[in-house]
């Protein structure tokens, strides 16, 4: 019997783990330097671009294998394959979470990269996300005038037009590294679901994520992807890339694409769960002098 209180116990304390665990955070090491197009499954969305991403050593306080722009518009999508798959989400996830982290760098004009997931429908010829209703919401930076006052953060729907916008601004530096966050409730709206974002400046060593529209969830449009799409499908991922590279080694940057993060309980679990094993273990513990 105090065997079974000590394993419910470790249960327990197994279980209150708060942090993030690997639900498939994929990098870019291991590719070779260059165009990304054709390398581990990266495919063209769509037809569009000539100038695709690279990859190239990180800068600033990010020293590995990223992908950075070419000089024009392009989409990029890698379905999940045998090396690198990520965990399905829930349809009725009320609190899922996508994220990836961005190096700010100054350009000289307008300059948007975004990451985000998408399924192939049912209801055309090929197999692969190939139009803009296949994808669902994605999140990212845009420079809108090629400064520091102009950058900011942007959460896409699932049409590709912006539904929410945050001027980030003299906040950060150039050369920062941001980690921008997605927390999704796919249950609100109706179904459209609704979406909360959050950052954390990885290269000033934030201890956490800030809020960036606390009180005004997004309307994330989820019902307007084609047929058969939904966050359950989700298996592909998608980078949008539209506006200026920077110079030299002064380039936005992308790396660490993390499609859905698997986290602990939330604290009024982790209290329940606490609670079931004290008192396990306390029942147990009471039973310790009596013949059985």
């Amino acid at each position: 019997m105090r065997s079974f209180a000590v394993a419910i116990f470790a249960a327990v304390l197994a279980a209150t783990g708060t942090g993030e665990t690997n639900g498939g955070v994929y990098t870019f090491e291991g590719l070779s330097e260059g165009d990304l197009l054709g390398q581990d499954n990266w495919e063209q969305y769509a037809s569009q671009g000539t100038s695709w991403s690279v990859v190239e050593p990180g800068g600033g306080s990010n020293n590995t294998a990223v992908a950075e722009p070419g000089d024009n518009t392009h989409l990029l999508i890698r379905q999940n394959d045998s090396s690198f798959a990520f965990p399905t989400h829930s349809a009725s996830g009320t609190a899922a979470v996508m994220q990836f982290d961005f190096r700010y760098a100054e350009v000289s004009d307008e300059s948007h990269y975004y990451f985000g997931l998408g399924a192939d429908s049912t209801d055309d010829a090929d197999d692969k996300v190939s139009t803009v209703k296949e994808r669902g919401p994605a999140i990212g930076m845009f420079d809108s005038d090629g400064s520091q006052e102009g950058f900011g953060i942007r959460l896409l729907a699932v049409n590709g037009t912006p539904i929410y916008s945050y001027g980030y601004g003299t906040d950060t530096d150039d050369g920062d590294w941001i980690r921008l966050r997605l927390v999704m409730d796919f249950t609100a709206n109706g179904g459209d679901g609704e979406g909360l974002l959050y950052y954390k400046n990885l290269t000033d060593g934030d201890p956490g994520f800030t809020a960036l529209n606390p009180s005004t969830p997004q309307d994330l449009k989820l019902t307007e992807m084609n047929p058969g799409v939904s966050p359950s499908t989700w298996d592909t991922m998608v980078i949008v890339r539209s506006g200026e590279s920077g110079a030299g080694d002064n380039q936005p940057q992308i790396d660490n694409l993390h499609p859905n993060v698997l986290r602990g309980p939330e604290p009024s679990a982790l209290v329940a769960l606490c609670g079931l094993g004290l008192t396990c273990l306390g029942l147990c513990w009471r039973r310790r002098g009596r013949v059985v």
